[in-house]
């Protein structure tokens, strides 16, 4: 693959950019966004309750309710989930409690189970918070069409619901880009960023979509705002690496390349642009010493396999041959593992009977 046609393959990889009617989301974010609650009572809430007999509180309904509050508040959900069934099977009817579980079950993206509880809730009660709720669980699932039905029901309730605005309105850009409705895309982050100006999430997806514009400078800014307004966000580094790169300062780009990588090893597409880029330009240390650091101390097995390609492409067979018996140690049955320990083993004795 030419230097040229891989640039193109890794933006659009990194950013899941796909040609309109992609089954693929653009988002730069993965998981959605949820309602917040007070939190003013959380340490003493948390404190006082009981875990060591959870199954001994007062059957009746106003002390599940409480106690389920307390729990869903403070993200305690496997508990929650217990007093939630408890109460349910006495009132399986209960909206409240219903809502409570269909929400826990869409922030662990059970998002099957929470569409089929919102959708039996909307049948009798049409609120914007089943809608916002329905809304980011078909997102997530990546059912756009009706992902966009219920953001904009959820859309014509905002003002008395403001807080849903910004995740709203970017994900509905979210969608347009990914159908390719980019003039659309740019008009609703644009709304998102009247209510959130400073978000690096949205300067990331702003970025994302000068990229399919072609707008090669201004996503180059856009990716710059993010990290001035949160250094640690590793996809806006990996964008600005291959902006930096596209207009020639390949050191600036490694630097970026680099610090996206070292904030995030689980980046895999920065990790595999590095990779790509360290063939390329002839500099493996970097990459070789990250690799080898996350497959001994996260049991990395991908990060593993890379590391793998980049030494037998630097004609390391040595250290390929003995890596590559530490992968077939953890996937024994992995018949491509011992096809390439095979291929391996000649190359390596190619170089040996060279010498």
């Amino acid at each position: 693959m030419s230097e040229a046609s891989l640039e193109k393959f890794v933006l659009k990889k990194e950013f899941n950019i796909k040609e309109p009617q992609s089954e693929k989301r653009i988002s730069s974010d993965d998981r959605p966004l949820f309602i917040s609650y007070p939190n003013e009572y959380k340490d003493k809430a948390i404190q006082e309750f009981d875990r060591d007999h959870i199954e001994d509180i007062q059957n009746s309904y106003e002390a599940l309710s409480q106690n389920i509050e307390i729990l869903y508040k403070n993200n305690e959900y496997a508990l929650c989930l217990v007093l939630i069934e408890q109460l349910l099977g006495s009132y399986p009817q209960d909206f409240s409690t219903s809502l409570i579980k269909a929400k826990i079950l869409t922030s662990t993206l059970d998002t099957r189970s929470a569409v089929e509880i919102l959708e039996g809730l909307r049948s009798k009660y049409d609120t914007h918070e089943i809608n916002f709720l329905l809304a980011e669980n078909y997102y997530f699932q990546q059912q756009d069409h009706l992902s966009l039905d219920h953001y904009f029901q959820a859309i014509e309730t905002l003002a008395e619901n403001p807080e849903n605005a910004f995740q709203i309105y970017k994900n509905i850009g979210n969608i347009y880009v990914k159908s390719g409705h980019f003039d659309k895309a740019e008009e609703f982050y644009g709304w998102a960023e009247e209510v959130e100006r400073n978000s690096d999430v949205l300067a990331v997806n702003f970025g994302t979509l000068m990229v399919q514009k072609n707008e090669y400078e201004q996503a180059r800014e856009y990716f710059k705002r993010a990290i001035t307004i949160n250094p640690a966000n590793d996809k806006a580094w990996t964008g600005l690496a291959l902006m930096n790169r596209e207009y020639g300062d390949f050191e600036l780009s490694w630097a970026n390349l680099k610090m996206a990588v070292e904030l995030n090893i689980e980046n895999q597409s920065a990790v595999e642009l590095a990779v790509e880029w360290a063939k390329i330009d002839n500099k493996k240390e970097f990459i070789i010493d990250i690799l080898r650091k996350s497959f001994l101390e996260k049991n990395h097995f991908k990060q593993g396999l890379l590391l793998l390609h980049l030494y037998v492409h630097f004609h390391e067979f040595k250290n390929a041959l003995g890596l590559v018996n530490e992968l077939i140690d953890k996937k024994p049955q992995d018949a491509n593992l011992m096809k390439m320990k095979e291929n391996i083993q000649l190359m390596y004795q190619g170089v040996q009977v060279s010498k």
